[in-house]
């Protein structure tokens, strides 16, 4: 009986010993596992954005090729380079003549093309009329000047005469 308590002993304890590892074993790769399984789902998800951005991408890419790039070659042929500019108070002082107005321009100053955008110079007209219709008239054509985007200002001096 002492041969059987004592070989009882020894195999539940080997049996607690095995139990535990495999429970210790359980636990350990239980927990890396779960880890791995959380680093997949990030991983899936980075996948499924990314095949996001480049379905997004693929389609501008399209409506680029098929529409853009006709209105970008007419954005070309409308927004003049900086070169074409030097013709610029030469343009402004036929369109002055052209309503009998008195001329005066100077560049006011210029911005730099950044990132793709546009730049633009400043420019400063001095007119001199001899009605105030013959200035209105020159101000309309401006409307259709094919460099002008945008009049900032305008200042008018009069003169009245007195005896």
């Amino acid at each position: 009986m002492v041969n059987f308590k004592k070989t009882f002993l020894i195999d539940l304890t080997i049996l607690l010993i095995v139990v535990g590892a495999l429970a210790g074993g359980l636990l350990f790769f239980g927990r890396s596992i779960s880890g791995s399984v959380d680093r997949i789902a990030g991983l899936r998800q980075d996948i499924v954005n990314r095949s996001a951005s480049l379905d997004f991408y693929a389609t501008l890419r399209n409506q680029y090729n098929n529409e853009g790039k006709a209105y970008l070659n007419v954005l070309h042929n409308i927004v003049p380079t900086k070169d074409q500019l030097i013709d610029l108070p030469k343009e402004f002082q036929s369109l002055a003549s052209q309503q009998n107005i008195g001329f005066g321009f100077s560049f006011a100053g210029e911005t730099a093309v950044a990132s793709g955008g546009l730049g633009s110079v400043t420019f400063r007209l001095n007119l001199e009329g001899q009605t105030l219709d013959h200035l209105l008239q020159f101000v309309r054509k401006l409307q259709d000047f094919r460099y002008l985007s945008s009049l900032d200002s305008l200042v008018v001096v009069g003169r009245v005469f007195y005896h």
